[in-house]
């Protein structure tokens, strides 16, 4: 792992601490509203980034995001002065590769299984507990429980960055995936392909990935909203009636 790495890692880490479904350490304000713009903001400005050190080494870390933008793995975003970053797809799926990360090609089998899955709630809403996607009726076991729904998050990582699906939960930290109009259209569409040539797996990269995430995480728990007036995602009742539906399948 290299320097490069390292830096495409922190940006995919960051990118999904962002997207992350809301848990009950989420639920703190102000980090509903912190969250809330963040996820609006990041079609056109990415993730926040900023290059440290010296003069001399902002420059050179400056350069080497230009290198890497010229080269088609992120792209840079701001007006007069850049502020922030954004993978590309080929970066992002280069990077899921080398941290051995579920793929877009498995956030789309995911999304097929939220529309099959997902039940009618009393609201009218239509979602899917997270529970479902694992094969359980509701949590059982803590450490059991917490280790599905992390991995059902890196499933669904590239979905919910690009929009196909939306993640809400309530006070307890209980997630609910439900798919917009866009997802429903991703979903009955083949595949996506991958990029040839991707890089293999490297467990210290998974590592790093795993730690950065957890700690961007953590950076926007104590983070302030931009506007302090804003109120952000309000949490879903504790206690939520879905109709389970009757089976269907989605058009291949």
């Amino acid at each position: 792992m290299n320097t490069t790495d390292a830096t495409l890692i922190g940006l995919l880490a960051a990118t999904d601490a962002i997207f992350r479904p809301l848990r009950r350490a989420d639920w703190n304000p102000p980090t509903p509203a912190v969250l809330f713009e963040h996820r609006q903001r990041f079609a056109t400005d990415g993730v926040p980034w900023t290059v440290g050190g010296s003069g001399a080494a902002r420059l050179g870390g400056e350069r080497d995001l230009q290198e890497l933008q010229a080269g088609g793995l992120l792209v840079l975003t701001g007006k007069a002065k850049r502020s922030g970053v954004k993978l590309s797809n080929l970066g992002e799926a280069a990077v899921r590769s080398l941290c051995g990360l579920p793929s877009i090609i498995g956030a789309h089998e995911m999304i097929r299984q939220i529309v099959c899955r997902g039940g009618r709630a009393d609201d009218g809403l239509t979602i899917c507990p997270e529970t479902w996607l694992w094969g359980a009726d509701d949590y059982a076991d803590s450490e059991t429980d917490a280790r599905m729904a992390w991995e059902v998050s890196l499933l669904l990582a590239p979905a919910l960055s690009r929009g196909w699906v939306k993640a809400r939960s309530d006070v307890r930290g209980r997630a609910y995936y439900s798919v917009p109009l866009v997802g429903l259209e991703v979903a009955a569409a083949p595949a996506p392909s991958l990029p040839d040539d991707l890089p293999e797996w490297q467990e210290p990269c998974g590592r790093l990935y795993h730690d950065l995430t957890l700690a961007a995480r953590e950076r926007l728990r104590s983070a302030k909203p931009t506007h302090p007036g804003e109120i952000g995602y309000c949490p879903l009742p504790v206690s939520i009636d879905i109709q389970r539906p009757r089976a269907r399948k989605v058009k291949k």
